[in-house]
Order: structure tokens, then sequence, then C-alpha cells
């Protein structure tokens, strides 16, 4: 086998830890691809094709690969193609009426920022000498194909710090499996630890499933991973390393060609505590700029933060700068917003545009529409009068469902009058949306358990709650994914981590978990807190508990209910102010089962998910007592009219005070006289 030649790099801190660093020069390509057909239409096409580079990449080679064709009326060599990297012009070349065209050649390099890089495609299209009937000739069109694409190749530093995480476990252009790592005989510590990274990571992955809890005594097959256990089980994954810790904790990023480990290693849960609160702050960990940490025993560090709830959110806030749209006809832009999952919107909800436009436009048709999620819901004329800063403001409707993801359109019809014709593209008409435009969102939270608003009640305005985790003694491979799958999916709308995650087994005392957000998971065999919660089921189990049995809603033969998973959200059967989360089944292999298989579940909602071994699943929602809460809370700040109504009944009541004093005054003179 070829040796690798690695740089050895010993770090000596206090006297207590000797590591070797095994670092070499990193590489790699990564490919963007255009995804999705676009046509350019008229004679000013132009499209915008944004890409992502990671922070610590220098890009050394890059290359765009762009398959177009052109419409077949095409006059040459006046029709052309000219591309720009980030406003800067780089490339033109003429158009012809052939079959399909494929255009490869290497973009500037030293025009490629870390972050989001834009290529404009701009077409200039003529199809006869008249400028005036090219311009509203439909057949004036370029389409780029979807299989365009570009491709970077980069180094890294051969030693990345611990600032970049969670680079290079999350990239934005990476589908790779991550995989969080624990001893086989992992303590309920080291599970809670990987349960609150994998929450963490969530909110990076988009619920994408890349996040994967495994119990290993070898790094065998272990590539990409974060490895959290005590000092015992870290020498022994790495038997060359020679370290002693005592009461103090690590954090430490190590790098193999190709491949990451990070590495927790502590002894006690306050200090895996603490890892896991530098790892996701962050101001501390941008203060961290070697590839390891040494954490004090005596480190405390607060998370505390007191966050009103935000309602104004401009584009600069967002991530997007200004936003330049150019062409006649519709021009549109999307951006998306997160929101906790139990939002409500409330009455005066609104976008805010700040915006200018050209003059040149038939303001008779000329106008903005607001769409969310594709439901288009208010629109405004533009006006000559305030092309050159127009403020627009575009109503959104209470009933508007709102939370992470939502996609926003802002969409300009830019329409010339009959008789006008772009002939130069300074001609062409544009609009400009400012970053500083807005959006005011005051809004309230459904205080309901139902998977319509999860992951509420396990996570609230953002910030996770005291989660209690009931689950059977042992945990095999596919339970540990599953679990870490689900808390995968919390994490994604997960901002604050005050809560505390705590693994708990069967025989817990009631009375602690009467203060917690329960999750139950297993089966009546391996979990018997499952007895306690069955007859508040919305399906029951057989007597021998093998299998589910019908009822009224669900109609089931024995042979197939054995293989289903019943999930279900309702207020804890501990205490009712609580919610619960339970995944039960009567057989241990279906949570096997329903691994290999891919989920087909359209739209989460209701209080019940049954799931077959098919991943084919089912959603009710039942009429039952408790299940049917749902109470919507507004708070002060968010909602005008909370504030209003009480300026109005303090105005009604001191009214009537002033009234009665009054008549009591009057009566008595009367009295007197």
């Amino acid at each position: 086998m070829k040796k690798i030649k690695v740089i050895l790099l010993i770090i000596v801190v206090s006297g207590l830890l000797h590591i070797n660093l095994f670092a070499s020069e990193n590489g790699g390509q990564v490919e963007y691809k255009l995804g999705e057909n676009i046509s350019l239409r008229g004679s000013f096409g132009t499209h915008d094709w944004y890409f992502y580079v990671e922070e610590p990449w220098q890009v050394t080679n890059s290359q765009l690969n762009l398959n177009y064709i052109g419409t077949q009326l095409l006059t040459s060599p006046k029709s052309t193609l000219t591309l720009s990297l980030n406003g800067e012009t780089f490339y033109s070349i003429g158009l012809n009426s052939l079959k399909e065209q494929n255009l490869t050649l290497s973009l500037p390099v030293n025009q490629i920022k870390a972050g989001y890089n834009k290529i404009s495609i701009k077409a200039y299209v003529r199809l006869t000498e008249d400028h005036h009937t090219d311009a509203v000739n439909p057949a004036s069109w370029v389409k780029l194909f979807k299989d365009s694409n570009i491709k970077l190749e980069y180094t890294e530093p051969k030693q990345n710090n611990l600032d970049v995480f969670p680079y290079p476990f999350i990239q934005t252009q990476s589908k790779a499996i991550t995989q969080i790592v624990i001893p086989e005989a992992y303590t309920k510590n080291e599970l809670e630890a990987a349960l609150r990274m994998t929450s963490y990571l969530g909110s990076y992955t988009d619920e994408s499933e890349l996040i994967n809890i495994q119990a290993k005594s070898t790094l065998q097959q272990v590539k990409n991973a974060i490895i959290i256990g005590n000092e015992q089980y870290i020498k022994q994954l790495y038997p060359d390393l020679a370290f002693n810790l005592g009461n103090k904790g690590l954090i430490f990023l190590e790098q193999i060609g190709p491949y990451s480990r990070l590495i927790i290693c502590a002894d006690n849960e306050d200090i895996l505590d603490t890892a896991f609160q530098i790892l996701s702050d962050d101001q501390i960990r941008d203060q961290i700029d070697k590839p390891y940490y040494i954490i004090p025993e005596e480190l405390t560090l607060k998370n505390d933060l007191k966050t009103e709830q935000k309602i104004n959110f401009t584009l600069k806030e967002l991530g997007y700068d200004s936003i330049y749209m150019m062409g006649q006809h519709r021009n549109q832009t999307s951006i998306f917003i997160n929101l906790p999952s139990e939002t409500i919107l409330q009455k005066g909800a609104k976008l805010v545009i700040h915006t200018r436009y050209s003059k040149n436009l038939n303001f008779e048709h000329s106008l903005v529409t607001l769409y969310i999620n594709g439901e288009a819901l208010a629109s405004s004329k533009l006006d000559i009068n305030k092309a050159d800063g127009d403020t627009i403001e575009l109503s959104i409707p209470p009933d508007i469902k709102m939370n992470k993801g939502s996609q926003v359109t802002i969409a300009f019809d830019l329409e010339l009058d009959i008789n006008a014709a772009v002939t130069r593209e300074e001609d062409t008409p544009w609009v400009l949306i400012e970053n500083s435009s807005y959006f005011y969102l005051p809004r309230g939270s459904i205080k309901e358990y139902s998977f319509d608003v999860f992951p509420y009640p396990f996570v609230q305005e953002g910030k996770m709650q005291d989660i209690g985790v009931i689950v059977p003694d042992k945990l095999n491979a596919e339970d540990l994914i599953l679990l870490g799958r689900l808390f995968e999916k919390i994490g994604t709308y997960t901002q604050q981590y005050e809560g505390n995650i705590s693994i708990m087994n069967d025989s817990i005392p009631i009375e602690e978990v009467e203060d917690k957000h329960l999750i139950v998971y297993g089966t009546p065999v391996n979990n018997q807190f499952i007895q306690n919660i069955k007859e508040q089921s919305f399906l029951q189990f057989s007597e021998n508990a093998q299998y589910f049995l019908p009822n009224e809603e669900v109609h089931l033969l024995p042979e197939y209910s054995r293989n289903l998973i019943l999930c279900e959200m309702k207020p804890s059967t501990v205490n009712s102010r609580y919610g619960m989360l339970s995944m039960i089944a009567p057989e241990e292999q279906v949570f096997k089962e329903i691994l290999g298989q891919r989920v087909s579940i359209p739209n989460l909602k209701g209080q019940v998910l049954i799931m077959d071994e098919r991943g084919e699943g089912r959603l009710y929602r039942p009429i039952l007592e408790e299940h049917s809460e749902k109470v919507i809370v507004n708070d002060k700040v968010q909602n005008g009219r909370n504030g209003q109504s009480q300026q109005v009944i303090g105005i009604f009541i001191g009214s009537i005070i002033l009234l009665s004093i009054f008549l009591i005054g009057f009566l008595s003179y009367k009295k007197y006289k």
C-alpha cells in the first residue's frame, strides 16, 4: 500500500495533552447543476444563477458547462450571449440557430468569493432588422438546459480550526452522511449529548436525514464523524494518544485526507454540556482559532440570553442583498423566511417594499404581486411619480400559514406601451428591491398538540424545551438512527437550546416526568411505560399486545396491524399542561423495517400517524377530548389589537368611574339644595 505522507504536529497544553494531529493538503471538487430549464425571453433576456463556496475553500480551478439553444429565427452575428460573474463581465459569444449548443469555458477564479456567487447570463436576440418587431415577437427566446453545470476544484487549509464548525460536517452543497459515534456501552449522558448534537446539526440540514447516531467500538468505516465519549473510550479508539484530562474536557477536530472527525471527550455531564454550548454558540466558537480546545473544569457559560420576539425582518437580516431585476413582462424573485412551527399571523401583517423602477413603463398595466407558498395575496400598481423611490405595502392575511421555509415570491409585471420597443439594453424595464425592505409579522402561537405545528411543544418560539425521552433499556442500531432522525427534525426549528434532553427508562417515577414534554418510544414488551399510556391511545393493543385492534375509524386485519407504527401527538398523560409524542409498535422489527423504506406522507397533519412496514402513512384527526384543545395565545408586543383592546377597555372603565362620580356629586347637590 502506498504510504500517505503526513505532517506530524505535536501539541502540548499545560503538560496535560499530547496529541498527534495528522494533517495533509485537502482538496476536492464540487458540481452545481442549473436544475431546471430556463427561458430567456425578449430582445434582452437575463437569468441569474447562484452557487455557494464554503468559507475555508481556496478555489483553484472553475469550469462552466452551459447547454443552450436559441430560436431558429436568430439573426447572426447580431444576436449574442454575454456572461458576468459577481457583476463583472468576462465572456461574450455570438448566437446561432443551430441545434443545442454546449459552451465550456473557465470562470475567472479571482472573482469567486466565499459565500454566494452570481453568474448572470444575458441574451441579446435579433430576428430582423426591425428593433420594434423583435422586442415584442414571442419567437425571441433562448433556452438554457437544466443539465448545465458549474464545476469547482478547491483546496483547504491543512488543518481547519474549530471556528469553522459545523463545517465540514455540514456543507451547503453536500448531502454526505455525518455519523455521531458513541460507545457501545454508552451512558445516559453520552446519548443525551448525541441527541443534542443531532438537533443542532439538524438546523442546517433542512430535514434531509443526513445525521446518523451509531454505537461503535472501533473506527472501522468511520469517515465524517463526531465522536462523543469518555477518556477511556477515546483512548480505545486512538491507542496512540497519550493524555490525562482529569476533570477537564477536550474538543478536537481531526482531519485525515478528505475525512474529518470531531472528538468530544469528557467524563462528566457538566463538561459534556459545556462542550455543546461552546460548539453551538457562534460568538464563543469564533474565538477558538485552533483545532482543539481544553475545557477547564471551572468554566461556566451563561445560556440565559433574553430575546424578545422579533416581528420585523429586513431582507438584509434574512441574508439577502438588494435585488435587481431587468426585462419586459414578468420578473420575480423568491425569498425564504423561517418562523416557529406554531406561528399564527395576526391582523396587520405585511411586506413593505422599498423600491425604484424605470419610468418607461405603461403604468396602467405595470404592477407588483405578492405570493406566499404559491398563493397570490396582494397586488399594487406602480406609479410614475414614485419611480425614483417608492414604498409599497402589501398586506398578508392572518389565515396564511407561515413557518420554516415559507417561500415568498415578489413578482413585478413591467409592461411597456404598445408602441414602445426595447431597442437598447438601457431601455429595458428594470426594478430594484432595496434590502431595507422588510416583513412586519405580528403573530401569536397555536397551543395545539398535533403534527400540524410539530415540533411544538418540544420547540417553542425557536427555543428547545425540557424533553424527557422514555426508551427501552437497550436500544439497537435502528433505534438510535430513528431517534436521531426525530431530533434532526426537531432541530430544524431550534435556535436556542435552553431546555435539557433527559434519557429515561421505563421504570422512571411518574413525578420525575411531570414537568417535561415526553417522547415515548418502543413496544409494550421492551418499554413498560407504554402500559401507562396504552389506555389513552388511538389504537388499543390486543390482549397479548401482538397487534393493534381496529376501531370505528380504522379497520384492521391482525396480520397487517402487527406491522404498524402508531405515532400520536397529544397532551401528556402524566401532566396535561405538557405535550407527548408516542411512537409505539407491537413488534421491535417494525422500526427496523421502516428504515429501509421511503416514507410517503404528503402533508403531515392531524394528531395520529399510522405507518406500515412499506413506509405508507395515514393521518387522522380523531374527535377526542384530549386532542381537541386548540388555544391561540397572542403576545402584547406582537399583536397591536391586544394593546388597543386593553386601551379601549381602560377608557370604558374610566368613563364609568367618572360618570359615577358625577352622578353621586349631582345627587348630593340636589339633596342638600
